[in-house]
């Protein structure tokens, strides 16, 4: 399956939909995913711990996003996690 910046998954790592941050490279051959119970901590995970994506309204995207710390909004302001596509109400 094909993932993008900005899903939200279903992994085994967390018991809610961990945003996707960064896809695998030459370099990293994992996903990178803000978990929530890490305050939007990041984990690297692999496919295989992927159980799916997540179909959230963009409220629910938001409510699991305000779980991140101040941090994360910062840094990810101006990527595909914030963009008007994931949050058309």
């Amino acid at each position: 399956m094909e993932y993008t910046v900005g899903d939200f998954l279903q992994t085994s790592a967390s018991n809610h939909p961990a945003v996707l941050v960064a896809l695998p490279s030459d370099v990293q051959t994992g996903f990178l995913v803000a978990i929530h119970e890490y305050g939007g901590d990041y984990k690297w995970i692999n496919e295989k711990d992927i159980r799916g994506v997540s179909i959230l309204n963009p409220y629910e995207k938001l409510s699991l996003l305000t779980h991140c710390g101040e941090w994360f909004y910062q840094r990810h302001k101006f990527t595909s996690i914030f963009t008007k596509k994931s949050f058309s109400f």
